[in-house]
């Protein structure tokens, strides 16, 4: 009976831990609480919200405004015109992704963020402060990549901007 206790205990515990670490989205023009499959266009001054409990698997257009994940993000397919991607829990990409001039893609501590395909820096900014995996290359052609998190990549090639004080493995 004892150790029933002390693993509900501990349960407890790690979701507390993961509510506490939790990061805020601030006003959400839709908010994703549980499984989602809806198409959505998020244009600017506009924020799409996945909650800790929410898991969003439809499509997605990013058309200037923010898409801050605190769950389960992974849309069946997403376009990325411009605005800002932010990850606090777990995103996964199924095809390649773009970062176009004026975007932000930021994966930040404590989350983990994984692309199928290629990760191309075209003119956005990268923030990494999480564990980032993509299937292919990263292809900073032109923007900048700031790593003090784990970044799983086959190789990284361009010549942008690139800070690192995390880790770079490539294979």
């Amino acid at each position: 009976m004892k150790s029933i206790a002390r693993i509900f205990f501990l349960a407890c515990m790690l979701f507390f831990m993961r509510e506490i670490n939790a990061q805020t989205c601030g006003t959400c023009s839709v908010n994703i609480t549980s499984l989602d499959s809806s198409n959505y266009v998020v244009n600017s001054g506009e924020t799409f919200c996945v909650d800790t409990t929410g898991n969003f698997i439809g499509t997605i257009t990013l058309n200037g405004g923010t898409i801050c994940n605190n769950g389960i993000f992974n849309p069946l397919s997403i376009t990325f015109s411009s605005g800002t991607i932010s990850n606090n829990g777990n995103s996964s990409f199924r095809s390649s992704l773009i970062v176009p001039t004026n975007s932000q893609l930021s994966n930040n501590a404590d989350a983990v963020m994984n692309t199928n395909g290629f990760l191309t820096m075209n003119g956005g900014t990268l923030t990494n402060s999480g564990i980032m995996n993509v299937n292919q290359s990263v292809q900073n052609t032109s923007g900048s990549i700031s790593n003090s998190g784990i970044m799983n990549c086959t190789q990284l090639t361009g010549s942008g901007s690139l800070s690192n004080t995390g880790k770079i493995n490539t294979n």
